[in-house]
């Protein structure tokens, strides 16, 4: 079972920095609104392996599961570059984000 407590970090802050609404995200991954929302709250605890491909397909993300954690970890950020250590986003779309 995959651990998907950083899910919900991983998706909001993608679809933030992408610039869609929950409900763009959903109708491009194909689930409802109310469902992505949950799962930026955290309170979605068993996403399904595809429904979690799909949405990160939607926000142009690439998305592996860590073999030892057991948990998603962003590979390649939405803008082309590599993830940072704790595989959220990577550390110039932080910087921007933050500054």
């Amino acid at each position: 079972m995959i651990d998907y407590r950083n899910l919900s970090e991983i998706i909001f802050f993608n679809r933030r920095k992408k610039k869609i609404s929950q409900a763009e995200l959903a109708k491009s991954a194909n689930v409802s609104r109310n469902y992505i929302s949950a799962i930026e709250r955290g309170n979605i605890k068993n996403v399904s392996i595809g429904v979690f491909f799909s949405i990160c397909m939607a926000l142009d993300l690439v998305v592996e599961v860590h073999k030892e954690k057991n948990v998603p970890v962003l590979v390649r950020c939405n803008c082309g570059k590599p993830a940072d250590r704790d595989g959220i986003q990577c550390d110039d779309c932080f910087i921007r984000e933050n500054t």
